[in-house]
């Protein structure tokens, strides 16, 4: 992957796999965070562009129809799991998955992934606007 060493996010990825068989196992309701960026940037904030240049000096991934944007097999979703499409930083913010929660009457959520203590802090700073 670009030069870059992976074994980490490898690894990351066989437990976040066995967590949602877990999860299924026990019946209990997934909500998938996928990431698609548009062409030239025109989703992207500045430091994300930045974070991508550094990641693998390439902008152009996550794109509608490429590799980038697929699930890994590990953390497929399955029949009937919802897919939330997110254009930036936030799966709220100009999604609907707000409204899929409440629509299931969730009222715990555990996230999980390469990227948690990202998301954990943007969880924690939108608590307040969408919490109640």
């Amino acid at each position: 992957m670009a030069g870059n060493d992976i074994t980490g996010m490898q690894e990351i990825l066989r437990r976040c796999g066995a967590f949602l068989s877990a999860c299924r196992e026990l019946a209990i309701k997934i909500f998938h965070i996928r990431v698609i960026t548009l062409r030239n940037g025109m989703s992207d904030s500045p430091s994300w562009i930045r974070a991508k240049n550094g990641i693998s000096n390439e902008v152009e991934f996550f794109l509608e129809g490429t590799w980038g944007a697929d699930f890994c097999e590990e953390v497929a979703p399955l029949p009937g799991e919802p897919i939330v499409t997110k254009h930036r930083s936030s799966a709220f913010v100009g999604t609907d998955l707000d409204q899929l929660l409440r629509a299931a009457r969730v009222t715990t959520v555990v996230v999980i992934g390469e990227q948690t203590r990202e998301v954990r802090n943007r969880l924690s700073i939108l608590e307040g606007k969408v919490g109640n």
